[in-house]
C-alpha cells in the first residue's frame, strides 16, 4: 500500500495521450538502509586566518544507488503517465505525517521529471542532426545500390527476349521490395525517428548517470557504488544538500572520462568564497592590479564508478593482494601442519624440560654461577688471611 496521494497534486505527465502510454502504477519498496557515508575534514592555516579566507576542506564519500532510487531515475526519464507508490517501510502511524512524506516524494518525482524534460529539449536539436545525418547516408548507399544494379541491368538487356526481360523486372520489384523492407526497418529503430515530434522508447535518451554503461558484466555485482570526492568548502555543503535528493547531483555538470567524472575542475565561479592561501591572495592581487587573467578557483568534485574501472586495473590489484596474501597463507598452514602433526606440542615439552633442567637448563646454569662465585670468594678470602700472615 502507498501513501496517500497528496491534496491538489498533479503528477507531471507526457505530451502524449495516455491512450499510446497507458498509466502504469509501479511499488517501490524502500528500505531503511544506509546509502551513503561521507567525511568531510577543514584545515586552516594563520596566514589564510588573518586575511579572512575559507578554509580547505576535503570531503570524501561512499555512495550507493540502490533499486529503488535506479528505478526512480529510470522512469523518470521515460514518457507517459506513470505514478509511482511507496511502500511498507516509509510509512508512519500518522496520517499527518504520510501526508507531508507524499508530498515530499511527489516533490521529489516532479523534480526529476522536470530535469529529464530538460536534459531531452537540450539533446534533442543534436539528435535531429544525427537522425537526419544517418537518414541521408542510408538513402545515398540505398541510391548508389540502385544505380549499380540498373546500368548492369541496362547492359545486359540488349540482347534478351520478352521471358527474360519479364524475369529481370519481376527480380528487379523483388529487390527494391527488400530494399524498402530494409529502409523501414532501419527507421523503426531507436537510431532514427519516423516523423517529427516522436519519442524514442529507449531508456538511454535520458541518461542521469554521467557513465556509459561498461562493455562487459565482469564487475556488475559493484553496479550503483560510487566514490565521491570534493574540495572546498562550498562543495562539502553542497554533497550535503544532494543527500536529501535522488541521483548523483543531478543538474550538474559532469565531465565523464572512463570511470571518472569530474565538475568544477579549475574553473572561476563568480560570488562565490573559494579555498586559497596566501600564494593565492598575492597571486589575485597582482593581478587585480596589473590586469592580469584571473587565477582558477581550485575547488572541484569527482565521481568515481566502481563498476566502470577497466578490468586491468582490477586485475593489477588482485596480483598484487595475491603476492601478499600467498605468503602469508602458506606461512599459516605450515603453523596448521605444525600442530596438528603434534611438532609444536614435542618442540614445547623440549623447551619446558630444557628450562627445568637443573644441570643443563637456566636453572643449572644459574646454580653453577652461583658456585663458581662462592669458590671465588673463598679463595680471595684465603689469600687475604696468606698475606696477612706474612706481614
Amino acid at each position: 500500500m502507498g501513501p496517500p496521494q497528496p491534496s491538489g497534486s498533479t503528477a507531471p505527465t507526457s505530451s502524449r495521450s495516455t491512450a499510446e502510454f497507458p498509466s502504469v502504477p509501479i511499488s517501490v519498496k524502500v528500505l531503511p538502509q544506509i546509502d551513503e557515508r561521507c567525511f568531510t575534514y577543514c584545515t586552516q592555516r594563520s596566514n589564510a586566518r588573518t586575511f579572512q579566507s575559507e578554509p580547505v576542506c576535503h570531503t570524501f564519500c561512499w555512495r550507493k544507488v540502490r533499486n529503488h532510487e535506479r528505478l526512480m531515475l529510470d522512469l523518470a526519464g521515460k514518457p507517459g503517465n506513470v505514478q509511482l507508490n511507496i511502500t511498507g517501510s516509509a510509512l508512519t502511524p500518522n496520517p499527518e505525517e504520510d501526508q507531508a512524506l507524499a508530498e515530499r516524494f511527489h516533490a521529489e518525482e516532479a523534480r526529476l521529471r522536470a530535469l529529464a524534460l530538460s536534459m531531452r529539449a537540450s539533446r534533442r536539436p543534436a539528435e535531429k542532426e544525427d537522425v537526419a545525418a544517418s537518414i541521408e547516408a542510408h538513402v545515398r548507399d540505398m541510391k548508389k545500390e540502385m544505380a549499380q544494379r540498373d546500368a548492369k541491368l541496362e547492359v545486359r538487356e540488349a540482347g534478351m527476349d520478352a521471358g527474360e526481360k519479364r524475369d529481370k523486372v519481376t527480380e528487379l520489384r523483388k529487390m527494391i521490395r527488400m530494399t524498402n523492407e530494409r529502409f523501414y526497418k532501419y527507421s523503426a529503430s531507436p537510431r532514427c525517428a519516423a516523423n517529427e515530434g516522436r519519442i524514442w522508447h529507449d531508456s538511454r535518451l535520458v541518461q542521469f548517470y554521467p557513465f556509459a554503461p561498461p562493455r562487459t558484466d565482469s564487475w556488475s555485482f559493484l553496479r550503483g557504488n560510487y566514490i565521491y570526492y570534493a574540495r572546498g568548502p562550498a562543495r562539502a555543503t553542497e554533497q550535503m544538500d544532494n543527500m536529501r535528493h535522488v541521483g548523483l547531483g543531478l543538474g550538474k555538470e559532469w565531465v565523464a572520462d572512463g570511470a571518472w567524472a569530474v565538475r568544477d575542475n579549475g574553473e572561476k565561479r563568480e560570488k562565490e568564497s573559494r579555498s586559497v592561501g596566501l600564494q593565492e591572495l598575492q597571486a589575485e592581487a597582482s593581478g587585480i592590479l596589473g590586469g592580469g587573467k584571473q587565477p582558477r578557483d581550485p575547488n572541484y568534485a569527482v565521481l568515481l564508478s566502481l563498476e566502470n574501472i577497466p578490468p586491468t586495473v582490477y586485475a593489477s590489484l588482485d596480483r598484487t593482494l595475491q603476492r601478499i596474501y600467498n605468503p602469508v597463507a602458506s606461512l599459516l598452514e605450515r603453523y596448521r601442519e605444525s600442530f596438528a602433526s603434534g611438532q609444536q606440542r614435542r618442540t614445547a615439552g623440549m623447551l619446558w624440560t630444557t628450562a627445568f633442567d637443573p644441570e643443563d637448563g637456566p636453572i643449572g646454569t644459574l646454580k653453577k654461577l652461583g658456585e663458581a662465585f662462592v669458590k671465588r670468594r673463598k679463595e680471595e678470602e684465603r689469600e687475604r688471611e696468606e698475606r696477612e700472615k706474612e706481614k
